[in-house]
């Protein structure tokens, strides 16, 4: 079962962070949005912890490369990371620099259905 969940990313004009974990059943989540000015603690999901688990079970985050970068270089852009712990787990962390996961959007697409909100991550 999760323990909790980190999404954080930063670009020239943003520093978005969303965190979610589970505490006494629930599905819980916080949001930080620079670039629109946005802050939410400790807000309840209505979405089921099983729920959640099934879902990020079938994206295989945990199939993720450690590390993506693009194939050249870029000077700006948009830095991520994700940090992953299951409970009685070690954290794992993922992050990229210009380049994500084939299931990106995927994965934000949960995240979304959690939070209701993705502020400014792409």
């Amino acid at each position: 079962m999760l323990e909790y969940l980190e999404i954080e990313e930063f670009s020239f004009v943003s520093n978005d962070k969303i965190k979610i974990w589970v505490k006494d059943g629930k599905v819980h989540y916080s949001l930080y949005f620079l670039r629109n000015c946005k802050e939410v603690n400790d807000e309840i999901s209505n979405c089921a912890p099983e729920s959640l688990e099934k879902m990020l079970v079938a994206l295989q985050i945990t199939a993720w490369k450690k590390t993506y970068e693009p194939n050249m270089m870029y000077m700006d852009g948009t830095s991520w990371t994700v940090k992953y712990k299951e409970c009685g787990g070690k954290e794992v962390k993922y992050s990229g620099e210009n380049a994500w996961p084939r299931n990106w959007k995927a994965f934000l697409s949960i995240i979304k259905v959690i939070t209701g909100d993705l502020g400014g991550l792409e």
